[in-house]
């Protein structure tokens, strides 16, 4: 049972990483930037490794791309309520 959560966590942690060096095609739409590939590796992490696992992915992307500079607030609720649904 441990082993199958660690490699959940190292294959959570490669969905962050894809979603983070690929969020440089953004399309921007109003106030907020839209991120088609960091939606389709919420979309996939949430079908291989669960909602929960989705979620915490789509925070920490969410996270990583605003203290970069690169996102928006808006990427919060649009990515983490995306994973789950």
């Amino acid at each position: 049972m441990k082993k199958m959560s660690i490699q959940k966590l190292a294959m959570a942690g490669m969905f962050t990483a894809l979603a983070v060096v690929t969020s440089t095609f953004s399309i921007p739409i109003g106030a907020s930037k839209c991120f088609p590939i960091q939606h389709m590796v919420n979309v996939l992490c949430a079908v291989y490794l669960g909602p929960g696992y989705g979620v915490l992915v789509a925070f920490c992307t969410s996270l990583i791309r605003n203290l970069a500079g690169t996102g928006t607030f808006l990427a919060f609720p649009g990515s983490m309520s995306g994973a789950v649904m």
